[in-house]
């Protein structure tokens, strides 16, 4: 990646998850199982993967739980030359899967990160460092603008500093970090600014009522929803939910081994092909639409066949997948 422009730049907070054996309870478990992830850095991983030049901007603490975030994402390939440096911690989520009547659980030990604490001299100085020269998007989650003021702060510098850039926001709605209320407040003026915008069916009707209300909310964005075993939709960006229709695409069949992270790798594969739409920008019809959701899906259900949060995809793999699979072995 020496010597070119990121295409998208992401920006959110990192962390370790530590996860006890399948069916274990955390409170019982001896071992735990580690993985590096969060929601911005799984997509610009994804997005690595995919062949996409993608550069993650965040804060991490000093020290070896610093290091491990570092050298994982730039392994996948990620850019990580403006990841700043701090004194502070790294947050943590505990994961315990779920077994049959029982729900999967996360307890999260995130307060008082280096990457809360991240101040608006920091981005300043990435901005004016490069950090967006000739990138095509920029990328945040609801799960920063939750975590507090400061990462909201940080940004609403990016998107204002974006220019032409595809703003894009992930609603990621985490009810462990705020109210349906404090949710929709904080996300206003950013949806407002959005270019493209991607939800969960539930969280989109948890926070605003279905599509029509998230439209209201952002008024000039393309529109995508991920809606669980049913598939996904979206609504090109001068589409009105409450009279036109969405293009929409089945899911494919998922594993059991990666839950987490997919819906980061949905992001992933969506904007893989947002990026290759002629003169960027959002959808000019309804068949740009219908192949990122292709890929979306697809990337989606890749992901769900490991265990990890940072997705490990391929173009080859996610094009043999549309066209039907293949063996049950590669050889």
């Amino acid at each position: 990646m020496s010597g070119a422009s990121p295409a998208v730049v992401t920006f959110g907070e990192a962390l370790l998850r530590l996860t006890p054996a399948a069916g274990q309870r955390l409170r019982n478990a001896h071992t735990l199982n580690l993985h590096v992830g969060g929601a911005e850095a799984n997509v610009a991983a994804g997005l690595s993967s995919l062949g996409v030049r993608t550069r993650w901007f965040s804060r991490l603490p000093h020290g070896e739980l610093g290091q491990r975030v570092l050298g994982e994402l730039t392994a996948a390939g990620v850019d990580t030359s403006f990841v700043l440096r701090a004194e502070g911690r790294l947050g943590t989520y505990y994961l315990e899967e779920g077994s049959g009547p029982r729900p999967a659980e996360v307890t999260y030990d995130r307060a008082g990160s280096a990457f809360a604490s991240i101040q608006s001299s920091d981005v300043q100085s990435a901005l004016s460092a490069g950090m967006l020269t000739g990138a095509a998007a920029v990328v945040t989650s609801g799960i920063t603008l939750a975590l507090g003021p400061a990462p909201r702060v940080a940004a609403q510098a990016l998107f204002d500093a974006a220019g032409e850039s595809l703003r894009v926001i992930d609603l990621n709605y985490r009810r462990n970090l705020a109210t349906p209320e404090e949710m929709v407040d904080v996300a206003a003026p950013f949806l407002a600014q959005a270019d493209l915008v991607f939800g969960a069916e539930r969280d989109v009707s948890q926070l605003y009522g279905g599509p029509a209300g998230l439209r209201r909310a952002a008024p000039n964005a393309e529109l995508v929803i991920t809606q669980g075993a049913a598939g996904a939709s979206a609504y090109l960006a001068d589409v009105d939910p409450i009279h036109g229709q969405p293009v929409t695409r089945a899911a494919l069949p998922v594993g059991t081994a990666g839950r987490i992270g997919r819906g980061d790798a949905f992001v992933a594969g969506y904007l893989a092909k947002v990026m290759e739409r002629p003169g960027g920008g959002t959808a000019k019809d309804p068949a740009e639409a219908l192949t990122a959701l292709d890929w979306g899906v697809a990337c989606a259900s890749l992901k769900s066949t490991w265990p990890g949060d940072l997705p490990v995809l391929s173009a080859q793999a996610v094009s043999q997948l549309l066209a039907g699979g293949g063996s049950d072995v590669n050889r």
